[in-house]
């Protein structure tokens, strides 16, 4: 009788968790849009890239689109135009009034002469021909550092030029002995304030700094409506407006992978650190794309099996990678696997006015042409 009861308890608990399974179905996946893939292959010269990681796109008056990307080997600003498949460089200086440090770590295009960069604390805004218009520090939070990089084992954190507020928008780490403590700041460019309030996530998402590995900060991106932000270590998602500072929190969870990581705690080795990473979900940033008024995010599942005597970049870029797509509200509108040991994985994407833009390069691709700039734009309007 004893064995009854408990069977009927499972079967009662079996039942309602598979309702709970369909009902999350129908709620994120009851307005599936289907996803178009647009290919580009552009020819490069012996100064261009096969990949980047820091770029930012402009559509021109007559329709036309241009890729801007960091080149860390020349110091310079490569420009692709999308459409006729040109490239054009813009050097940049190291010395001088129009010096720019190296290392850039930030990109973002408001119009062909006004082409923000952030290397080291430091943001300058220089026009078509690379020469410095403006440039000053961005003021840091009391014990704190800022936080503007894409690091594909730690997080993304990018900064945006808000051009109805004329202000900047980034982040901040301030770490101290009980939690490391994360600042959104807003720096006024006309009035030289700074305001600056704390974001956080739950209770596991606020151990991120100490108990997942590299996995130690949050994704951070901006539109100028919402401050958006995520954890590697999880598929939640979260928004707030920046006029009312209103906080909302989706749902995102994958139907194809785990939605939360595994934790290491320390103290923990550079091998641990790299295993963990491996064996473990890890979700990139959420970015908005304008045109489509979508929001796209990638997430790499777990290796199969993993080996000590493997090389990390080969396990690393097996891994299966998946993109979601969410509507304006954030609802989710699409969810599929993209081509195994095809993209970079080490931050190579961006937005287009066409859409969600991957750079074709993967270390298990032997196919590759080094010549060919090649990349695929995934869109829901093409």
């Amino acid at each position: 009788m004893k064995l009854i009861s408990i069977f009927g308890a499972f079967l009662v608990l079996f039942t309602s968790c598979q309702q709970k399974s369909k009902d999350l179905s129908k709620v994120l996946y009851n307005q599936t849009k289907e996803l178009e893939k647009i290919s580009i292959n552009i020819s490069i010269d012996d100064q261009s890239l096969t990949s980047y990681s820091f770029i930012s796109t402009y559509p021109k008056e007559d329709n036309k689109e241009y890729l801007y990307a960091y080149n860390r080997l020349t110091h310079s600003i490569d420009k692709f135009n999308i459409d006729n498949k040109t490239v054009s460089h813009i050097s940049l200086a190291t010395e001088g009034k129009d010096g720019v440090l190296k290392n850039i770590s930030g990109l973002c295009v408001s119009n062909p002469d006004s082409i923000w960069i952030y290397s080291q604390e430091n943001l300058y805004l220089i026009n078509s021909i690379g020469k410095v218009t403006n440039s000053f520090k961005l003021p840091i939070p009391e014990g704190g550092f800022i936080m503007i990089d894409k690091n594909f084992s730690r997080s993304t954190s990018t900064f945006y030029y808000h051009p109805a507020r004329n202000s900047i928008f980034y982040l901040a780490v301030t770490p101290n002995k009980d939690r490391t403590k994360y600042n959104i700041c807003e720096y006024s460019i006309l009035t030289d304030n700074l305001k600056s309030f704390e974001i956080e996530g739950n209770s596991i998402e606020n151990k991120a700094g100490t108990n997942f590995g590299w996995k130690q900060m949050p994704n951070v991106t901006f539109t100028d409506k919402y401050i958006i932000y995520n954890y590697p270590i999880s598929s939640n998602i979260y928004y707030i407006d920046i006029k009312t500072g209103k906080k909302n929190t989706v749902d995102g969870q994958s139907k194809y992978t785990k939605n939360l990581v595994s934790e290491l705690t320390m103290p923990y080795d550079f091998q641990k650190a790299d295993k963990h990473l491996l064996e473990n979900v890890h979700f990139f940033e959420v970015i908005y794309s304008p045109k489509e008024n979508v929001y796209y995010r990638l997430h790499l599942d777990k290796i199969a099996s993993y080996s000590k005597n493997k090389e990390f970049n080969e396990q690393y870029e097996s891994k299966n990678i998946y993109l979601t797509i969410l509507d304006s509200n954030f609802h989710i509108i699409n969810e599929q696997q993209l081509s195994p040991k095809t993209y970079n994985y080490f931050n190579g994407w961006g937005i287009t006015k066409k859409g969600l833009l991957i750079f074709i390069e993967n270390i298990l691709d032997t196919s590759k042409n080094p010549d060919i700039l090649q990349m695929d734009i995934f869109c829901t309007n093409p």
